[in-house]
């Protein structure tokens, strides 16, 4: 989990806690002492805290850092558009692509949501595990080839339609649509 992602993990619990408390933000800072608008920031995961201040935030809700920081919904849930950027991977400046899971290092696979503008494409990629891709919309143009191999396959899959390739495979995926695409892309790790 990457240090953004952390602050907006412990921010959003440490917000449920507080409404579990039914306490307002006027009411916490001025217990800790602290700014509405620094609170906020907090809850927000768009800043860090003191430890100083982490201990008197937590003395009020009478909980321990051990309650915070339990591996519960923290490294499961990705709130919408808190995953990590990926783009770099693709080495395609148009290609947004985005990690759908925390701890990705630790898990069997690796599911990434991957957009392409009209008429683009990406690739020859390859990975080291299997890869499953379900079209979330758009219409693309996948080309297959094995590296050991100089024939070609081609698959036409449109929104909906999904697509399994086996490991090793060099792919290229081209958006063939009008519009932007999307596809959901989930990778195996060895």
């Amino acid at each position: 989990m990457q240090f953004e992602e952390y602050n907006l993990a412990y921010g959003q619990k440490l917000k449920r806690i507080r409404k579990e408390n039914k306490m307002t933000l006027k009411e916490v800072a001025a217990k800790v002492p602290c700014s509405v608008p620094f609170l906020s920031m907090l809850e927000n995961g768009r800043t860090g805290i003191t430890l100083d201040k982490l201990q008197k935030l937590l003395s009020l809700y009478h909980i321990t850092v051990t309650d915070l920081v339990e591996d519960d919904d923290i490294s499961r849930a990705v709130p919408a558009g808190t995953g990590s950027h990926l783009d770099h991977e693709f080495n395609e400046s148009h290609v947004e692509a985005v990690l759908l899971s925390h701890n990705v290092n630790a898990k069997k696979m690796r599911p990434m949501l991957i957009t392409i503008p009209a008429h683009s494409k990406i690739g020859p990629l390859t990975q080291r595990g299997e890869e499953f891709t379900y079209i979330l919309c758009g219409r693309f143009k996948v080309t297959l080839s094995a590296p050991d191999s100089l024939s070609k396959e081609h698959y036409y899959l449109n929104s909906g339609d999904s697509l399994s390739i086996e490991a090793g495979f060099y792919r290229t995926i081209e958006n063939i649509s009008d519009e932007e695409g999307q596809l959901l892309v989930v990778i195996s790790q060895e």
